[in-house]
């Protein structure tokens, strides 16, 4: 059985997270590794201060 890599890939801006930093989607590794979804420090911070900036508040 293949083995296959799971690689994290900001879900905003698309990059790929290589080992300890984040590099564009030009530098991950070949084939057809699987992916998992996040974000980068850089679009975590933005996405957060535009959630504290929405006037609505969702109920959990």
């Amino acid at each position: 059985m293949e083995e296959k890599h799971i690689m994290v890939k900001c879900c905003r801006c698309r990059r790929v997270r290589l080992q300890d930093r984040w590099a564009d989607e030009a530098e991950e590794p070949a084939g057809s590794p699987l992916y998992s979804h996040s974000y980068c420090p850089a679009c975590s911070e933005q996405v957060h201060a535009e959630l504290r900036s929405c006037s609505v508040v969702a109920a959990c």
